[in-house]
């Protein structure tokens, strides 16, 4: 069955996270003007997609992520050419022959998922189609047909989250603007100023989108130029032709609709709520279900891009522990309305799967656990709470909730003993439907609001902190002393923090907090010189200016760097520059040392530092003032 819709009417992010959150499969065709990008689900998750930019393909992906060079993509396309009908997927050929590893080449693959939605969401008009039940997969994802539904399962909320960041970077530096149907190709072409993978953070570096499908010869050879030289396909037309405009076969088009769109039917989101109700209560009368799919409905109403995108640049998640189908669906709906990201996990394995790899995106989730079911043998109550004490044990620093039945004291007493940060009440029996119903509706609404405070508590606790910091701020202010006040306010939030000069070709380690794991004092300057790497995360950090927090692997420099502090528990780091005229004059650098790794509010992180910089320049030009006078 097909259904289609309008871009105007339903964003591209919201048709996405309702497949997701409904457990679709099918193919997603996205069209505007004579562009077309194609996503791939099953089961609700991202298993292949296709860009619309023919120059955006895996090779070239790979060769951004200086995975390979451009001599070894020309050798194994010119491989492909001769292998003629017996032609391999580009990554099998890679992986087969050693030169890439197979966790590179899938990272590659999803770097391209994820640039095909940045193109997607681009588009401010134009039409969806979705094939229900119609898979069909590019050739390189099938090359990994053992991970589609292990490794990439839990990626559809994270490529999304990933893909409206780097939209939200682009338009915000100028390099990307809302597309419309008939608008100039050369002015609104995404792919020719679309972001080199390498100004990612390296844990989630080039990662996410979509291989096109399988070149020709003639293709190939065109690939292999393109690789060659470097260059987009978007950079090498100085002008349109007829074909650019899709009118090189306008004499053969047929003046009547063509057949295929006869059996298309208007998409309704509404729709999507209902088949889950249908299937996850459906012993609860029909008046009850629509009660619920209206509100449902009416809190997965469309979402501006900017609003969804502004508010990932603070990633918030929900791992929801449970079976329940209705509370599943009902926990992404909400929690998609106030922009947090919900992972589903129905074991232990996936419990501690999805929040390790929110945690390996910088991201540290709220974990929710659903009512126990003793009618289940595998869900009873005493298992609830030993997968609770462990999985405090092992994240002490994120938040638990935990659900039980309305007026269950026992559970709830054992949760508070427990270490949750709130119990909730939630109704589970149905023989009463319209209260079922009414207090469904209740509990969502205060999970929602919960869930939002929740996540701005430690905000606000930071916030006037800053506020208080930045008032210490007073000119005439000195760089080491503006480097200081900045590791203080750092070390508010990490253990161990650390200021790095910035020098010409090298970083000095000057006065670090929490160095001395014995001691709390701050630490005189190391005087270590670490070479700077310039394929480095340090280095982006310094020529961009921009904040960097997640796990790192940059091997080299932290070698150097550990060796004089020793090396954290986990790879999570910190990098805040702080800039003065244009340039980066000191980097922050922060760690959790021994401990887990703890949310951060990185916002404040960034207004100190772009006001200390601010200072900073105030108190130069005041001084240059002063010498002329």
């Amino acid at each position: 069955m097909s259904f289609t819709g309008n871009l105007e009417d339903l964003a591209v992010v919201d048709v996405i996270q309702l497949l997701h959150s409904a457990r679709k499969s099918g193919t997603l065709w996205v069209k505007c003007g004579n562009r077309e990008a194609q996503l791939v689900f099953s089961d609700g998750y991202i298993i292949s997609a296709n860009h619309s930019d023919a120059s955006v393909q895996i090779g070239k992906i790979l060769v951004e992520m200086k995975v390979i060079d451009v001599d070894a993509l020309k050798q194994a396309l010119n491989e492909q050419v001769q292998a003629g009908a017996e032609r391999k997927p580009l990554i099998g050929m890679l992986i087969e022959s050693g030169q890439v590893p197979k966790e590179k080449a899938f990272k590659g693959l999803e770097y391209l998922i994820e640039m095909t939605i940045v193109e997607m969401v681009s588009w401010a008009r134009g039409t969806f189609t979705l094939e229900v039940d119609e898979i069909d997969v590019s050739d390189e994802y099938r090359y990994f047909p053992e991970t589609l539904n292990q490794d990439m399962v839990l990626d559809t909320q994270m490529v999304l989250m990933d893909a409206l960041r780097i939209y939200d970077e682009m338009k915000r530096d100028g390099k990307i603007r809302e597309v419309f149907e008939h608008e100039d190709l050369a002015v609104s072409r995404v792919a020719a100023a679309k972001p080199e993978p390498a100004a990612k953070p390296p844990a989630t570096a080039p990662e996410e989108a979509a291989p096109a499908a399988p070149e020709s010869v003639s293709e190939t050879a065109h690939t292999v130029e393109q690789a060659a030289a470097g260059e987009s396909m978007a950079e090498e037309q100085s002008e349109l032709s007829a074909a650019d405009l899709g009118l090189d076969d306008i004499d053969r088009i047929e003046t009547k609709i063509p057949e295929v769109f006869s059996g298309l039917q208007a998409f309704d989101p509404s729709d999507i709520h209902r088949q889950v109700l249908d299937q996850s209560v459906a012993s609860l009368p029909f008046a009850q279900r629509e009660e619920l799919a209206e509100f449902l409905t009416e809190l997965s109403s469309s979402i501006s891009i900017d609003e969804v995108s502004h508010r990932s640049h603070q990633p918030r998640a929900v791992v929801v522990f449970s079976r329940d189908e209705l509370l599943r669906h009902a926990l992404m709906t909400v929690c998609k309305h106030e922009g947090i990201m919900v992972f589903l996990a129905d074991s232990a394995d996936q419990l501690y799967g999805r929040t390790e790899q929110s945690l390996n995106k910088g991201i540290f989730p709220l974990a929710v656990f659903d009512v126990p079911d003793e009618a289940e043998g595998d869900f009873p109550a005493a298992q609830i709470i030993d997968l609770r004490q462990q999985f405090s044990g092992r994240y002490p620093h994120l938040k638990m909730i935990q659900l039980v039945r309305p007026n269950d004291d026992q559970d709830t007493g054992a949760a508070y003993r427990g270490g949750v940060k709130a119990v909730f009440p939630r109704p589970t029996s149905m023989e009463q439907p319209e209260v079922f119903t009414a207090e469904m509706v209740r509990f969502l609404e205060t999970f929602r609001v919960f869930a939002v405070a929740s996540f701005n508590e430690q905000g606000q606790q930071l916030f006037s902190l800053l506020n208080a910091q930045l008032a210490a701020l007073q000119e005439p202010l000195e760089i080491p002393v503006a480097a200081f006040a900045q590791l203080q306010f750092v070390a508010e939030q990490f253990p161990r923090a650390l200021t790095l000069i910035v020098g010409k070709n090298e970083l000095i380690a000057e006065r670090g907090i929490g160095i001395n794991p014995e001691s709390d004092e701050v630490s005189p300057s190391l005087g270590l010189r670490i070479p700077l790497d310039q394929s480095s995360v340090f280095h982006r950090a310094i020529a961009m200016g921009k904040l960097f927090f997640g796990p790192c692997d940059d091997a080299g420099m932290l070698e150097a760097l550990f060796s004089a502090i020793g090396a954290p528990l986990r790879p999570h780091i910190l990098l805040l520059p702080m800039r003065s005229r244009g340039k980066t004059i000191s980097l922050t650098y922060a760690d959790f040392g021994a401990d887990e790794p703890a949310p951060v509010v990185t916002d404040a992180l960034e207004v100190f530092a772009r006001q200390a910089g601010m200072v900073l320049e105030n108190a130069f030009y005041r001084k240059q003032l002063t010498k002329m006078n």
